[in-house]
């Protein structure tokens, strides 16, 4: 935040920054901060990811492929209007 200064000026909000040894003046972020390592403790280990290959399809790709799939035209409303 070296170039807070700046970007006071340029969006013309002001930027503010709590002192140190304070978690109280960080109100939501400390509270917020707490309730996830409350409820979410640390996993020993990463999540297991598949030895098969990475699908690089992009979000729009999936999207289509999803709403193109059989299950997405069995008679229920798929989203999508069907040409006449």
């Amino acid at each position: 935040m070296a170039l807070h200064g700046d970007i006071t000026l340029a969006t013309d909000l002001d930027i503010y920054f709590y002192d140190p040894h304070s978690p109280w003046q960080r109100g939501s972020n400390e509270n917020t901060s707490g309730l996830l390592r409350q409820y979410f403790p640390k996993a020993p280990t990463s999540p297991r990811v598949s030895s098969g290959d990475p699908d690089w399809a992009t979000p729009n790709e999936k999207l289509t492929a999803v709403l193109d799939s059989p299950a997405a035209n069995d008679g229920l409303t798929s989203g999508r209007v069907k040409d006449r």
